[in-house]
């Protein structure tokens, strides 16, 4: 049963990647309902699920860089915060302004999920990535108001 899933969700995954707006977008909400439904079997892929909904939220259309943050936001609440930071945390070091803003607002979320002892011990996993975000020639980033909500936890 669970290699029917991957397998499922690999071509789920692929399709992602569609010319079309609509494909990609039926399959989103497919990656919406299993990240609800498929608790468990998803768990083993989380991690390329998770980059694969970073990218996603940078797409062209409007409707689907919602439903990515959507998803998103369901998979830093229901899984694994520290399998969620060994993905976003290499991310923060992105040139792209937009993955750069979703990584930081993951980061903020995720942040908030850990004890004082565990965020103790990451923070020198993100806190150089933090500090070059300060330097960023985005203005969104420079900023600073994603990177408020993180010290502030």
């Amino acid at each position: 049963m669970v290699s029917y899933f991957n397998q499922i969700l690999t071509t789920v995954l692929e399709v992602l990647d569609a010319s079309d707006s609509s494909v990609r977008e039926l399959s989103l909400s497919l990656v919406a309902e299993m990240l609800d439904n498929q608790k468990d079997p998803m768990e083993e892929s989380i991690e390329i699920v998770l980059e694969k909904l970073v990218q996603m939220t940078k797409d062209i259309m409007a409707k689907i860089s919602s439903e990515a943050n959507q998803c998103l936001n369901v998979v830093l609440a229901k899984y694994d915060p520290f399998r969620c930071l060994a993905v976003i945390v290499p991310l923060l070091v992105s040139d792209d302004e937009k993955t750069l803003v979703t990584c930081i607002n993951c980061l903020t979320k995720l942040v908030g999920q850990l004890s004082q002892e565990e965020l103790v011990a990451q923070l020198p996993s993100f806190l150089p990535a933090l500090f070059d975000a300060f330097s960023n020639q985005s203005p969104d980033i420079r900023k600073g108001k994603h990177l408020y909500h993180i010290w502030r936890g």
